[in-house]
């Protein structure tokens, strides 16, 4: 069933949450500003059905995190193991321009709906660097969904299972190699602190924004 969604409404104020994440602690260099607003168009989206979460693996269990990056996170990096996805980013400040961009989006509802899931999440500086890259990327809603759903993988993965290639909500696969605590994103990314384990979601903190291939 094809659903028709107004986007103009709800994506103002979540582009405001995510300027707003990005410029805490004077991320957003001065002479990057935000072009002037256009009218978002009026975007059409098609929803399929995702696949039951009753499907998928059973959920891994969580295990220590991993990666030298850990040591800036609060607690190590270590999360309450009932923590949903929004807790567990809502714990760390250096991830708040992701989880201000996941934040009631389409996107944290396809999380929702498939269950057990890894997540690739940027930093704040990662994030400042695409922004400040391609600005107008704000103010394209689909487009900016399509790289958060990158970064989300369809199964709950330990460190053990993370070298390979794995499906994205994209539609495109993710590529990890590495081993023993050291890992790397499409050949480029490092996994800064991995194996961060909460209710249904596992989390690894990557060193930029990544780039679904070019369709």
């Amino acid at each position: 069933m094809t659903v028709r969604r107004v986007t103009t409404d709800r994506s103002r104020p979540r582009t405001a949450a995510l300027l707003a994440a990005l410029a805490g602690g004077g991320l957003l260099l001065a002479g990057c500003s935000s072009p002037t607003p256009e009218p978002a168009p009026t975007e059409t989206v098609t929803e399929s059905a995702s696949p039951s979460s009753s499907a998928s693996k059973p959920a891994a269990a969580a295990g220590e995190p991993f990666g030298a990056g850990c040591s800036s996170l609060p607690n190590g990096g270590k999360v309450p193991q009932d923590a949903s996805l929004t807790d567990v980013l809502g714990q760390f400040p250096q991830l708040s321009a992701f989880a201000s961009a996941v934040d009631g989006s389409q996107v944290q509802q396809q999380i929702e709906e498939a269950g057990d899931v890894t997540v690739f999440a940027p930093t704040d500086t990662a994030f400042t660097a695409l922004i400040s890259s391609n600005p107008r990327l704000l103010l394209k809603p689909d487009e900016l969904a399509k790289v958060l759903q990158y970064h989300v993988v369809r199964e709950r993965l330990t460190e053990e299972e993370l070298p390979g290639s794995f499906p994205t909500l994209a539609g495109s696969d993710v590529s990890i190699t590495g081993a023993d605590g050291t890992y790397v994103v499409d050949g480029e990314t490092a996994i800064t602190c991995g194996g961060i384990g909460a209710e249904n979601v596992t989390i690894n903190v990557v060193s930029s924004v990544l780039s679904p291939p070019s369709s």
